[in-house]
């Protein structure tokens, strides 16, 4: 979710409990599982508040994470190129995928694109990435 679009569900509360645990935590996998189900039963919208600034404060730019930006993508479009980065993020560190998206994505824009592809030139964009069954 954009900071944009967030900010105009914020609402003025005062800090809470899950919000100064997140705030000393790096990773999310950090938190305690019964931490996340306590404070969410507490006050379930202090804790999304305090998860959505957690994620602002410290979220990588990834290619996949960012809104489109042509008003006339259809939501397909959008749903491929998630779909596409879950595909590649299997088993792959994020900074090996993120070329190889940027690549991928110039290349074949849409499930359409892709499927006039022939298998060997999507097993050769895929080169590098491993477990090639997944380009199939």
């Amino acid at each position: 979710m954009s900071t944009a679009r967030r900010k105009t569900t914020k609402t003025a509360s005062k800090p809470t409990k899950a919000a100064g645990i997140l705030s000393k935590m790096h990773d999310i996998e950090d938190m305690p599982n019964s931490c996340a189900n306590q404070y969410a039963a507490e006050d379930p919208a202090a804790l999304n508040r305090a998860l959505l600034d957690w994620y602002d404060a410290g979220h990588r730019s990834l290619p996949w994470r960012r809104e489109a930006t042509d008003p006339k993508q259809h939501a397909d479009v959008r749903a491929y190129a998630v779909w596409v980065s879950e595909i590649m993020l299997q088993q792959t560190q994020v900074e090996r995928v993120k070329e190889y998206y940027v690549s991928w994505m110039s290349r074949w824009p849409t499930v359409a694109d892709l499927a006039n592809a022939s298998l060997e030139e999507v097993r050769e964009a895929w080169q590098g990435l491993g477990y090639y069954r997944r380009a199939r």
